[in-house]
């Protein structure tokens, strides 16, 4: 099991605000960011919960299924049934009352996904979006209802070694696109959500859809998941920290 990095117990110095307790929330792209936190903790970040699942994408919380081996292949229920599961694991997070919720779409909605009630959802497309926006703001709703704040990071420049689709420009434009719209909806209803995306220390030019730098390709072995310690700490340090901070 990892290691469990040590919480902030020193008061901040006056005026300063007091340092971030930041809850993970997703598939295993969040839960090796969680695994892989940093010790010490970033300045500014009081503790880092991973309340993540691997293999679980956004609607298999839901039972939806979805296809094995490529988008053509047989649908299957992720996770051996754990996914569902995923609610209750958010929930234990939550009586945490984290400052911020922080979760990374994007590994596991490429492809169309079979609903419980047997209809297919054929990817990128209208009732896709429609679907991944409902949910998304049921979750940020929950957590904003605990007090924290709903963080989504874009789905930022995959590398080389990214399977298939992922890497594929059209469909990081296009969830990154409804990942957005989701945090504006939130916000013009009330909520309080953030989209939070890639620097130039992250993408080469800022570019979700380009090249990741050097530093992100040895952080997360050239794919999509971080992937070492010293990855981690890259991760954040240089990105998720700084940015968290600034934007309280």
């Amino acid at each position: 099991p990892a290691e469990t990095a040590p919480s902030s117990t020193t008061a901040p110095p006056p005026g300063e605000p007091e340092p971030l307790k930041v809850m993970v929330s997703g598939d295993s792209v969040a839960w090796t960011v969680g695994y892989y936190k940093p010790t010490p903790l970033p300045k500014g970040i009081a503790s880092i919960d991973s309340r993540a699942i691997i293999g679980c994408g956004l609607l298999s919380a839901e039972a939806w299924g979805y296809p094995q081996g490529g988008n053509d292949g047989p649908f299957t229920r992720p996770g051996s049934g754990a996914c569902e599961n995923g609610p209750k694991a958010d929930a234990l997070g939550l009586e945490g009352r984290p400052d911020v919720v922080l979760t990374f779409p994007g590994s596991w909605e490429w492809s169309r996904a079979e609903a419980p009630d047997g209809h297919v959802v054929p990817e990128q497309s209208p009732e896709m979006a429609d679907v991944l926006t409902r949910l998304l703001l049921a979750r940020i709703d929950t957590a904003n209802q605990a007090g924290a704040q709903f963080v989504i990071v874009a789905y930022s420049c995959p590398g080389e070694e990214a399977a298939g689709v992922r890497k594929d420009k059209d469909f990081i434009l296009w969830i990154n696109g409804v990942l957005e719209s989701v945090v504006d909806q939130a916000n013009d209803a009330g909520g309080d959500a953030r989209f939070l995306e890639p620097t130039d220390r992250v993408c080469i030019d800022a570019d979700p859809a380009g090249e990741p730098t050097d530093a992100k390709r040895v952080a997360t072995a050239d794919e999509i998941h971080v992937a070492s310690w010293e990855g981690g700490a890259w991760i954040w340090n240089e990105w998720l920290a700084p940015a968290l901070i600034e934007g309280r």
